[in-house]
């Protein structure tokens, strides 16, 4: 059995695969230094003003976090319906 053929929803196959790319991100464990996780460095780069210089103030920023937030929330929960359906249909 293909590890994407249960696909939920009508989703593609190459959107799970960025699925399972996105949550391998969320899985990153910090070895040495929170800076060598992929997922801080592109919240760094988020947080950076493209006019002027420095960062955004912490409201901004906030907005830009609580999004990323509930993106991943819904990545999670796409995976754990995707895992759940697959397991169901294994029985």
């Amino acid at each position: 059995m293909n590890k994407h053929s249960t696909v939920p929803r009508g989703i593609k196959t190459v959107q799970l695969v960025v699925l399972d790319f996105c949550i391998e991100l969320l899985n990153q464990a910090m070895q040495q230094h929170k800076t060598e996780i992929a997922l801080v460095c592109a919240l760094v780069v988020l947080g950076v003003q493209l006019v002027g210089k420095g960062f955004y103030n912490k409201e901004v920023f906030l907005s830009i976090l609580l999004s990323i937030i509930k993106i991943a929330h819904f990545m999670v929960v796409l995976k754990a319906e995707q895992v759940t359906s697959k397991i169901y249909k294994e029985e």
